[in-house]
């Protein structure tokens, strides 16, 4: 039963608060690839998005459809991860949605970091010890993995914090194991009664990153990938 409520957690973790869009936001961007990983990455273009400096093939950034969040509602954030190197790449999937060993970071108005509450920890360490997942990326392609990162931590304090993606353990184009990180986008939390909330970002953390859009966010799903087999890249 502990094992079954853990697994239902992990999923409300990853798809919790995906369909709601931003106020004003338009509809939807059709859907164009058929493959569910690239269709999420398509859809999102319009967000701000916040690249880190590539490393052995790899480049990994995060997208955010508005800078600003009331306390105790969504925070929906896509990592994206990018071949820009000239060989084929694998990247391990953990189950049912997540890419393996990633890791999201906020920092609060000291740049201390604010703790992942025990439950997400737990449940993002089990889903990531297995790495009998993965897909094979061409260079040039992108596959974006939203997740609702409200279910990560509880934010208690109005003001301006740090948010940035970490990804371990990738394998380059020479076999060597890398740790990426996206960039720094800076994310303001309001109260969630009494408080109206502004389209305009505060300015990205180190970034000149373009002001975050009212671009819906990208579905998630629960497909699975075949274990010990690669999909294809469409």
């Amino acid at each position: 039963m502990i094992h079954i409520m853990r697994k239902a957690l992990l999923v409300a973790i990853v798809a919790a608060g995906l369909w709601n869009r931003a106020p004003g936001a338009e509809s939807p961007t059709p859907a164009v690839s058929g493959d569910l990983f690239r269709d999420d990455e398509l859809r999102s273009r319009s967000w701000a998005e916040y690249p880190g400096t590539a490393q052995g093939g790899w480049c990994v950034a995060l997208r955010l459809s508005t800078n600003t969040f009331r306390i105790g509602e969504p925070l929906t954030a896509i990592m994206v991860y990018q071949n820009v190197g000239t060989n084929d790449l694998r990247l391990f999937v953990s189950s049912p949605r997540l890419p393996f060993m990633f890791w999201s970071h906020i920092l609060d108005v000291s740049r201390r970091e604010v703790p992942m509450t025990d439950d997400a920890r737990d449940e993002l360490s089990e889903a990531m010890s297995s790495l009998s997942l993965f897909r094979v990326v061409p260079p040039g392609m992108k596959l974006a993995f939203p997740m609702e990162l409200s279910q990560f931590y509880q934010i208690e304090k109005p003001g301006v914090y740090q948010l940035h993606l970490t990804a371990n353990r990738l394998v380059g184009d020479a076999g060597q194991t890398l740790s990426l990180a996206t960039g720094a986008a800076s994310i303001r939390f309001v109260q969630a009664k009494g408080a109206g909330i502004t389209n305009a970002p505060p300015a990205p953390w180190g970034t000149n990153s373009p002001a975050a859009t009212n671009a819906p966010p990208a579905p998630t799903r629960t497909e699975p990938l075949r274990r010990g087999a690669s999909r294809s890249a469409g």
